[in-house]
């Protein structure tokens, strides 16, 4: 191997890396939003208005990434073979191989520059999302700290230990589970088995970060 091919094996391997990035859902709107799928069709609406609005753009780029619409009304990654399935399971594997500091520490040294954690990168932009909307963010700051205390708490007892009316807290279970930043099963919430068990201190962090 000559000495030019070594070195654009090395910039090559940066284009890489930066390629990897440039496709996770805290960089990329296309990927955010197979990420947070399955959607209600009025939820997708809400959140990507620049998709939804032109309804032929909209067919089309459902029929490319391989997004249908299910029976119970809700917008998903087809499970058979497509660029929405691939991405996602390629996007889960990166969070994984990146949640492993030894691994990030190897890239950066190769890089020369740091590497973020990518799952907590994105897990930072929608709660960041969350926290800015005005009309539940207080809400949602208040819900999700308690959460990272108590493994699952009953809709009407969230609503009566943070002395916010049933329908507020309903409001905002709605756009924090859009996000996927809770589970809701019946009448429970929590937060996802996955982000609780990694990363409570650090949401803990930046509700706390967002009070000041």
């Amino acid at each position: 191997m000559s000495e030019s091919q070594e070195v654009s094996v090395k910039e090559d391997f940066k284009n890489l890396i930066k390629a990897i990035y440039a496709l996770l859902p805290s960089r990329n709107m296309v990927s955010q939003l197979i990420m947070l799928l399955p959607l209600r069709e009025e939820s997708v609406e809400e959140l990507f208005p620049e998709v939804t609005e032109d309804v032929e753009y909209w067919e089309i780029f459902r029929t490319a990434l391989g997004l249908h619409k299910s029976y119970s009304g809700n917008i998903e990654a087809s499970s058979y073979s497509t660029i929405a399935s691939a991405l996602r399971d390629f996007i889960n594997r990166v969070f994984e191989f990146l949640s492993d500091e030894r691994n990030r520490a190897a890239i950066s040294s190769l890089l020369g520059e740091l590497v973020p954690n990518a799952e907590r990168e994105w897990l930072e932009v929608r709660i960041k999302a969350v926290l800015k909307n005005s009309l539940i963010g207080n809400t949602a700051r208040k819900i999700l700290m308690l959460l990272t205390e108590t493994s699952s708490i009953n809709v009407k007892e969230l609503s009566s230990k943070l002395n916010i009316k049933e329908q507020e807290v309903k409001q905002c279970i709605y756009v924090l589970s859009n996000f996927k930043l809770i589970e809701v099963r019946g009448e429970n919430v929590s937060l996802p088995y996955r982000v609780k068990d990694r990363y409570s201190s650090y949401i803990k962090k930046l509700l706390g970060e967002a009070e000041r």
